[in-house]
């Protein structure tokens, strides 16, 4: 039943990011990301207030009232048309056939400071020198309350690499063969760059510490504002995955000035 809720509920997600595409006629693919990361800084600012339990309805109501308030404006026209996005549907096969994959393989953590640090989920366990980032992903990518499964919190991270990498597959816009050949090689950064012990192979896609998270939110940001055509709106756009990345680790910040300057020149 994991595996069921885990995709209806990427359905959901998906639904709801294009019917917003569909009204304010920007490409599918850019809208994942500031999406997911917009939801991580609510849970931070529920958690706050104590409210991290109701995080999870909270999210989905406003994800439904702006899926619906968008799609009627937007029309039945336009959101078929938004649909035919080939970073967007790279994304959604992309996350449902990793949820697939580590639901049936149930990978766990293979380095001790995953579970200690980045891998934490929001549980009794004291690490206090974890940044809340990878920690909320997880949280939100949890589907059965209460309880934590390693390989749903892989999997949630795994899925914003996805939606750090779609905005690059939009910038060939409707041109397929470019937009695969981009989101495959950034879904092969991870293979390259994994954070594992001198000598010892990955033995899994991406690991759940924050060295991967903050490069590809780095970069999947800058490629966000480019592919949204240094509009306006594309650089309030860039809000949500900018405070993600500063809560990622403690060089974030500083990311996230660069990733700012560079967009402002």
């Amino acid at each position: 039943m994991q595996i069921v809720f885990g995709l209806l509920f990427l359905l959901f997600f998906s639904a709801c990011c294009l019917c917003v595409a569909a009204c304010t006629r920007f490409d599918a693919a850019l809208l994942p990301l500031p999406a997911l990361c917009g939801s991580v800084v609510v849970l931070y600012l529920l958690s706050l207030l104590g409210l991290l339990q109701f995080g999870h309805f909270i999210i989905m109501a406003v994800w439904l009232a702006g899926g619906v308030y968008f799609g009627v404006r937007a029309g039945w026209r336009a959101i078929r048309q938004a649909l035919f996005s080939p970073g967007f549907l790279l994304f959604v096969g992309g996350s449902c056939f990793l949820w697939v994959l580590f639901a049936l393989q149930q990978p766990m953590f293979t380095q001790w400071d995953e579970f200690t640090a980045w891998g934490l989920a929001p549980i009794n366990l004291t690490a206090s020198f974890t940044y809340p980032a990878t920690s909320l992903v997880s949280y939100l990518f949890q589907r059965v309350q209460g309880q934590f499964y390693e390989w749903q919190c892989l999997a949630g991270l795994d899925i914003l690499f996805l939606a750090c990498i779609a905005p690059a597959a939009a910038m060939p816009r409707k041109n397929w063969a470019g937009a695969v050949l981009v989101f495959a090689a950034g879904f092969l950064l991870p293979f390259f760059f994994s954070v594992v012990p001198a000598g010892t192979p990955s033995t899994m896609y991406a690991n759940a510490m924050a060295d991967t998270p903050l490069a590809l939110l780095f970069g999947g940001t800058l490629c966000l504002y480019a592919a949204a055509g240094g509009r306006k709106t594309g650089f309030f756009a860039c809000a949500m995955p900018l405070a993600v990345l500063t809560m990622t680790k403690d060089i974030g910040f500083a990311y996230a000035l660069i990733v700012t300057f560079l967009i402002g020149l």
